[in-house]
């Protein structure tokens, strides 16, 4: 029997990755260091020797860039995250990789259930339209604020304004152009920041929500994020958001009445059991 959860992982490397998609499609960006090792079938690590030979002649990997999905989050809003990090017990975040990808993620999911009043497969109906063509809000309270009167949300969220087309996908997102230092390091304070939009034939109508599964009324959040394996660097930051997302709608009342719970899962499959 299937259980009645809402797969974030998927909504959230969606949001990630369409927003890079979404970046190719209106900026042809210059050639990356990284893009030239992937030609060469190089590798750029700590160890490679690639990387070896550029400390060795100074700087030579300044001046080049790479791009990222990201938007600019606000020192406050960092503090905010990590706080509420290591207050659980965690070591401090290094960074915020796809921080605000799951957070409005996980906003997105409780307020197309809040406004489809279920937590069954009728809230997906309701997901493109919490994102575009209503009452503007930032953020879970001021937009079921919208909802408990009646209205329709335009949520825009920590990653971009979003604007869902019929698939799903957002039509506008932001992206990081991250560049090299002279110690051949990615310098953070040379990071700025993109916002992009997709050409109007990418918003397409909406695609038929399929699905028969009914809601108990209580709004269960499943995450499928990196906590061991190769790629588990960069689940601290996607969790301190899913934490956090899911304690902020808790505390503007929760969806359907109820508070949210989350659960937590782990994207690399565990060897089998003898």
């Amino acid at each position: 029997m299937r259980k009645p959860w809402v797969h974030l992982g998927a909504v959230v490397m969606s949001l990630a990755l369409v927003g890079l998609r979404v970046a190719a499609t209106t900026r042809a960006g210059p050639r990356t260091a990284a893009a030239d090792d992937r030609r060469r079938g190089q590798q750029r690590d700590d160890s490679g020797g690639r990387r070896r030979r550029c400390r060795r002649h100074g700087g030579r990997a300044r001046g080049h860039e790479g791009h990222h999905p990201a938007g600019e989050l606000s020192d406050d809003f960092k503090t905010r995250l990590n706080d509420a990090w290591v207050a659980a017990g965690n070591e401090p975040l290094k960074d915020y990789n796809y921080a605000a990808e799951t957070y409005d993620a996980i906003v997105i999911i409780a307020l197309a259930a809040e406004k489809a009043k279920t937590d069954g497969i009728d809230y997906a109906k309701e997901i493109n339209g919490i994102t575009r063509d209503g009452d503007k809000c930032d953020d879970f309270a001021s937009c079921k604020a919208i909802i408990d009167k009646g209205g329709d949300p335009d949520y825009d969220g920590l990653s971009g304004p979003l604007e869902f087309n019929g698939a799903g996908e957002p039509m506008q997102a932001s992206y990081g152009v991250l560049q090299f230092g002279s110690d051949n390091r990615l310098d953070d304070s040379l990071t700025t920041y993109e916002q992009v939009t997709a050409p109007a034939s990418a918003d397409i109508p909406d695609v038929a929500v399929e699905g028969t599964r009914t809601g108990d009324g209580e709004l269960k959040i499943g995450s499928i994020l990196p906590q061991t394996g190769s790629l588990a660097f960069l689940g601290p930051p996607e969790f301190a958001r899913f934490d956090l997302a899911i304690a902020d709608i808790n505390e503007a009342g929760g969806v359907l009445g109820k508070p949210v719970v989350g659960i937590k899962g782990d994207s690399v499959t565990p060897p089998p059991t003898p």
